[in-house]
């Protein structure tokens, strides 16, 4: 098995390799599946993420809908979900995303379902992330059903474990 920054380095290669079309195709099909997933209609909060130029976009599934939006942002080194009070996008941005007008602080803990992005899963819900351990912290404590989001071409058979990776309770591409 190779290593994680080897796997990182081959699936970001990867996803550079779609074609616009093709991002944009599987993003909307990850938008339909999530509309249609059991979780998502029974939460009561919903965590998510705004894609990084290589994540699949899913920005229109998040204005359909109605429950309230919670956003992972860092602050003074320390990530955080905050609430989303206006979902259209201010300018400001975290880490190279513009961000929506955000509220207050929302514990992990009192999210129903988390969309998490990542380099790499596995069918069974093993994540490789970009290395900086963001997701496994922020998860750490919470009892939401965790959502692996991805293209087709990160799910990969198997991924190096360590014992801090934490896995996901279901992954969608």
């Amino acid at each position: 098995m190779t290593d994680k920054q080897t796997l990182r380095r081959d699936i970001k290669a990867r996803i550079a390799a779609l074609s616009p079309e093709d991002r944009r195709a599987q993003s909307e099909q990850l938008c339909d599946r999530l509309a249609s997933h059991p979780a998502i209609s029974a939460a009561k909060s919903i965590g998510i993420f705004l894609p990084l130029p290589d994540e699949p976009d899913l920005t229109p599934f998040y204005t359909r809908l109605a429950q309230p939006l919670a956003l992972p942002v860092e602050e003074n080194g320390v990530w955080v979900f905050r609430e989303i009070t206006d979902l259209r996008f201010r300018g400001s941005e975290n880490h190279g995303i513009r961000l929506p007008k955000l509220g207050k602080p929302v514990p992990a803990a009192d999210l129903d379902v988390i969309l998490v992005p990542g380099r790499a899963f596995t069918p069974e819900g093993h994540r490789l992330g970009r290395g900086k351990g963001i997701y496994d912290r922020l998860l750490l404590n919470t009892r939401a059903l965790t959502l692996g989001i991805a293209f087709d071409i990160q799910l990969l058979p198997a991924l190096p474990q360590e014992p801090h990776d934490l896995m996901m309770h279901d992954v969608l591409r």
